[in-house]
């Protein structure tokens, strides 16, 4: 759960002002690995900000993908998961908003 920068800074200026680590978790309904995390934080790093995160692309580029498909009409969801680094549901999930199946040739030569 994310907590915002002012409670954490209610939380950590309840302990400064002289309350127990414990009365604080209880009165504010956090765990105590959480405050002693706060705690460390706001000593070493001087501010209690998360890191910011980084996302991957959300979307599959169509034109891309439609190409690869093209070019490798046999390749496995894992196959095609591998080569744009991503889930393999993520492709499922591509592959069918565009009405495409992958099926596979079972006609013997």
């Amino acid at each position: 759960m994310t907590y915002s920068i002012d409670f954490r800074k209610r939380v950590i200026s309840f302990v400064q002002e002289g309350h127990t680590r414990t009365e604080a978790c209880e009165l504010f309904g956090i765990n105590p690995t959480t405050l002693h995390r706060w705690e460390q934080k706001l000593e070493t790093e001087g501010h209690l900000l998360d890191k910011p995160r980084q996302r991957s692309p959300r979307k599959l580029p169509k034109d891309q993908l439609l190409a690869y498909v093209d070019q490798h009409p046999d390749a496995y969801l894992r196959e095609i998961a591998e080569h744009f680094s991503c889930a393999i549901s993520a492709v499922w999930k591509a592959l069918r908003k565009y009405n495409i199946t992958l099926k596979k040739d079972d006609t013997l030569s």
